[in-house]
């Protein structure tokens, strides 16, 4: 395990600390906008699970702020390299929490072992420490992972069993993320949608949309976005960011265009009456995408792939957003309430959990390609 650190001193009066242990970008996305709007406090971000120091952790490690520090682990290898370098990672976690003495301890995914460890320790060691939970999205409310019965049945037994053997008898594991025994709070976009299974256990706080939308954030995340271009964004520009656009298209993966909307054609053509007529379309194409199949005639902006949909949805306003059943859908949504949303779905998936989540999140239409 590597580590890497930088810290930012605030100017602003110390009251408390709190601790961010995050593995995605919309994980650090959230813990800026929660950071940036509670400028009294100390807030430490550290990135896990990062095979090396990406630019965008980079550039958090080079100009931190609105932290007071980042740090960030890298490891490398499985089997006993994977093993090996968790034990480190939780050393370094004990050094952490007795330094800055957390009064909460935010994990975007709980059934991480450092944020099962970090609560673990915290609690025996700064009693007032509270463990939380951020929104990841769709499994916030639904777990998708779990569709097939045998998959919940091999997590929630042998999955569990063998790492509490191999990291410790803290480790918890869970059919919802949030539930995990080390949750005490649940910040979630849709609180009201929140699974009863989770509002009876824990208490549950919403994330104000205004706080991810504010100008100050922005500013900060300017820096951020630069960091995501890859050389085939030679194109874009941050500026791009601030323009109003007629449509704003979110696309699936082209395995799932292929599996779902019959290919690529009947896909754009279902698109298509979305799209007639309308001046300025945004296109940001899946994270993992490899073929670029959008076909428009209008004039298209395409935002980087890897650029968090959320981080996008905080700056750009759209008079209309198009996506499928994902995360990103659900954050425009949550960030943008004034725009219209469609969830453009094939036909059969009526008895899908996350399409059945997908009808209950307001002002979400579905469509049916």
């Amino acid at each position: 395990m590597g580590r890497v650190c930088a810290s930012y001193l605030l100017s602003k009066a110390v009251v408390d600390s709190y601790f961010y242990i995050c593995s995605s970008a919309r994980h650090i996305f959230l813990a800026m906008g929660l950071a940036n709007g509670l400028p009294n406090i100390r807030h430490h971000l550290l990135v896990i699970n990062q095979k090396a120091v990406s630019p965008v952790v980079g550039t958090l490690l080079s100009r931190p702020e609105p932290f007071t520090t980042v740090e960030a682990f890298v490891v490398n290898g499985g089997g006993y390299k994977k093993l090996w370098g968790k034990k480190r990672s939780f050393a370094r976690l004990k050094e952490l929490i007795d330094s800055l003495q957390p009064v909460r301890i935010f994990g975007g995914n709980d059934r991480r072992e450092e944020f099962q460890y970090a609560v673990s320790y915290a609690e025996k060691h700064t009693p007032q420490v509270v463990g939380a939970y951020l929104d990841d999205g769709t499994g916030s409310y639904v777990n998708g992972v779990y569709l097939r019965k045998w998959r919940a049945i091999v997590d929630l037994t042998a999955d569990r069993l063998l790492k509490r053997v191999f990291y410790g008898p803290w480790y918890d594991k869970q059919r919802l993320l949030g539930g995990t025994r080390w949750v005490k709070e649940c910040y979630l976009n849709f609180p009201d949608l929140a699974p009863e299974e989770l509002k009876s256990r824990k208490d549950i706080f919403p994330l104000e949309r205004e706080v991810f939308r504010a100008d100050s954030l922005r500013r900060l995340l300017e820096s951020l976005v630069d960091a995501y271009r890859t050389p085939s964004d030679e194109d874009f520009s941050v500026a791009q960011l601030y323009q109003e656009y007629d449509v704003f298209v979110v696309l699936p993966h082209s395995k799932a265009v292929a599996r779902y909307f019959g290919g690529e054609k009947s896909y754009n053509e279902a698109l298509g009456k979305y799209l007639k007529g309308k001046g300025k379309v945004a296109v940001k194409y899946h994270p993992r995408e490899s073929r670029f199949y959008f076909d428009c005639d209008a004039s298209v902006t395409v935002f980087p792939a890897s650029l968090p949909a959320e981080i996008l949805f905080s700056f750009v306003q759209s008079k209309c957003v198009v996506g499928d059943m994902s995360s990103a859908l659900l954050s425009a949504a949550w960030l943008m309430p004034e725009s219209r949303t469609i969830c453009l779905c094939p036909r059969g998936l009526d008895e899908n959990p996350i399409l059945s989540l997908v009808k209950r999140v307001p002002p979400v239409e579905i469509v049916y390609s």
